[in-house]
C-alpha cells in the first residue's frame, strides 16, 4: 500500500503530535481497547451482546454469567490491519472464566496491542518509526440477580509504552481503571448495558516538538456500549445491533449490527456490517466446534485501510454447574412409584387405566451421555408427579431390553421406539434429544403411540440455567399429563 496510506494509520496513533505548542490533546494508543476484541465480534459488526465467555465479558462484564461451562480457557488474535506497508500490528486477548454456582461467575482477562510503524514526510522520506503497546488485564465478576437480570463489575490495571524516534520521547505509563455492565434477558431478546474503561487520567506528559512542546493527556478512552440481541430457536438464529461511543464526545458513535446462524450445532455462520464514522464496512466469519467442547472462529472486516482479521480458540469444560456440584439437586430422584418384577413387562392396560409409559435413552448432541441421562430422569420423575401414567422405571427398562439383547442406544426413529415399546409392553414411548446448541440448552421429545407407530405428542424445551431447565421440564410433563391420550 502506498505511503499515504501509512500515513494515514500512523496519524490514528500519534494525533496531534506535530500540533502547536500548547495544545491538549489525548493520545489515542488505547483507543484499541475499545476495537472489536474476539472473531465472533468483529464478524457480527463490532455488536457484541448476546455473547458469552471471554469475547463476551471484555465488552460487559454481566454476560460472564451466560456461560454455561463450567470452565472455559479463550486466546483470539491477529493483526489490527493488513497490507499496509511498513506497519506491523498485533491484537491479542485472552482469558478464562469459572462459573462458581449458577448464578455467580468469575473471569480472568487479558488484552494486548503492540503497534510498530515507520513514518514519512511530504517529500516520501523516512523520518522516523514509532512503537506502541498498550496492555490490560484483569479480573471480572458477575451475579444473576434475576431470572432476567444479570450484573458485573471488572477491575482493570492498564499500561502504555510508547516509543517515538521522531519526536525524541520513550515514556511509560499507567493506571486502574474498570467496567461496569448489566444484561436483561426475556423470551429469546437480551439488552445490554456497559460502562468501560471509567477511572482516572494516566498522567500528563509532554513531546518537545520543533517550536516547542506538545502537552498530552494520556488516559483510557471511556465507552458507553448499548446492544439489543434476538435469538430464535428454529431455525437456530441470533441477530445482534449495537451501539458504542464515548459519552461526552462530538464524535460519532460507532454502530453495528449482524447475524449469526447455526445450521448444525457445531457450525455457525456470521455477517455483519460496521459505521464508525465512515462508510459502511461489510464482516464475515465462522465457528466450527470439535468434539463438543474445543471451538475454532475466524472473523474478517473489510475496512478501507486494510483487511482485519480475528483467529479464536476456546476450550470449555463441564456441563452446567449445579448438576456438578450438587447433583441431587440438579436431578431429583423421582417419587416411588410401584415396583414391577425386574424380569418382566408391564401388563397391559384395562380399560379406564393409566396409560403404560417409557422413556429411552435421549441422544446426547453436544453434551455428555451423563448430562442426558440427568434429564431423562428428571422428566420421569416429573411425569410421575403428575399421576396421569405408570412409568416404567429406568433399572427396570434396561434389565428387560438386556434380556432380549436389545440395546437401545441412539434409538431416536419412530421404529425403534415401536421395537422397544413393543419389548416392554407400553403403551406409549417416548424418544428424543437433548443438546446445546449456542448458549442454550434444549431437550426435544416426541412421543411414539406403540400400537400405531405414529407419533402423537412432540414438544420441547430449553434454557440457558439448571432452573431454566427444571422448571421447562416441570411444566413439559405437565403438557403431556393434560394432552397425551
Amino acid at each position: 500500500m502506498s505511503h499515504s496510506a501509512a500515513r494515514f494509520v500512523a496519524a490514528a496513533f500519534l494525533a496531534g503530535v506535530t500540533s502547536v505548542a500548547g495544545a491538549e490533546n489525548k493520545v489515542p494508543g488505547a483507543e484499541s481497547l475499545n476495537a472489536p476484541a474476539g472473531p465472533r465480534q468483529l464478524a457480527m459488526g463490532g455488536a457484541s451482546v448476546g455473547q458469552s465467555g471471554v469475547e463476551g465479558a471484555w465488552n460487559n462484564p454481566a454476560s460472564l454469567v451466560a456461560t454455561n461451562s463450567k470452565w472455559q480457557f479463550s486466546l483470539a488474535g491477529g493483526p489490527l490491519f493488513t497490507g499496509v506497508e511498513d506497519f506491523g500490528s498485533t491484537f491479542l486477548l485472552g482469558g478464562a472464566t469459572w462459573r462458581v454456582t449458577d448464578r455467580l461467575a468469575v473471569g480472568l482477562l487479558g488484552h494486548m496491542t503492540n503497534v510498530s510503524f515507520d513514518s514519512y514526510a511530504a517529500d516520501g522520506n523516512k523520518n522516523g518509526s514509532t512503537e506502541q503497546g498498550i496492555y490490560c488485564g484483569g479480573l471480572s465478576a458477575a451475579y444473576r440477580i434475576a431470572d432476567w437480570l444479570s450484573a458485573g463489575i471488572t477491575a482493570k490495571g492498564l499500561g502504555e509504552r510508547f516509543t517515538c524516534e521522531r519526536v525524541g520521547n520513550n515514556s511509560s505509563v499507567g493506571s486502574f481503571v474498570g467496567d461496569l455492565g448489566a444484561a436483561l434477558s426475556y423470551n429469546g431478546f437480551t439488552f445490554g448495558l456497559a460502562m468501560r474503561n471509567l477511572g482516572p487520567d494516566m498522567r500528563e506528559w509532554s513531546y518537545p516538538v520543533q517550536n516547542g512542546s506538545s502537552d498530552f493527556i494520556e488516559n483510557a478512552p471511556k465507552e458507553l456500549r448499548m446492544g439489543l440481541s434476538w435469538f430464535n430457536r428454529e431455525p437456530a438464529l441470533r441477530i445482534s445491533a449495537e451501539l458504542a461511543g464515548e459519552p461526552g464526545s462530538d464524535g460519532d458513535p460507532a454502530i453495528g449490527g449482524g447475524a449469526e446462524w447455526w445450521p448444525a450445532p457445531a457450525f455457525a455462520l456470521r455477517l455483519g456490517l460496521a459505521v464508525d464514522g465512515g462508510s459502511p464496512t461489510f464482516t464475515g466469519g465462522l465457528t466450527g466446534t470439535i468434539n463438543k467442547n474445543f471451538s475454532v472462529d475466524y472473523g474478517i472486516m473489510a475496512h478501507p485501510i486494510g483487511l482485519i482479521h480475528r483467529v479464536g480458540l476456546s476450550l470449555a469444560l463441564g456441563g452446567p454447574v449445579a448438576e456438578e456440584a450438587a447433583p441431587a439437586e440438579a436431578a431429583p430422584a423421582p417419587a416411588p412409584v410401584r415396583e414391577e418384577k425386574p424380569a418382566a413387562a408391564v401388563p397391559a392396560r384395562p380399560a379406564g387405566s393409566k396409560l403404560n409409559f417409557a422413556i429411552a435413552d435421549l441422544a446426547a448432541q453436544g453434551v455428555s451421555a451423563s448430562d442426558s441421562a440427568v434429564i431423562a430422569d428428571l422428566l420421569r420423575g416429573e411425569l410421575v408427579k403428575t399421576g396421569a401414567f405408570t412409568i416404567i422405571e429406568k433399572q427396570n427398562m434396561d434389565k428387560v431390553l438386556s434380556e432380549q439383547g436389545f440395546q437401545q442406544t441412539g434409538c431416536t426413529s419412530e421404529e425403534c421406539a415401536v421395537k422397544i415399546g413393543k419389548l416392554l409392553n407400553v403403551q406409549r414411548m417416548a424418544v428424543g434429544s437433548f443438546g446445546k446448541l449456542m448458549d442454550s440448552y434444549i431437550l426435544s421429545i416426541r412421543v411414539v403411540n406403540v400400537e400405531t407407530g405414529a407419533i402423537g405428542y412432540a414438544d420441547s424445551v430449553e434454557g440457558q440455567k439448571v432452573s431454566d431447565l427444571r422448571t421447562g421440564v416441570k411444566d413439559l410433563a405437565a403438557r403431556m399429563a393434560r394432552q397425551i391420550r
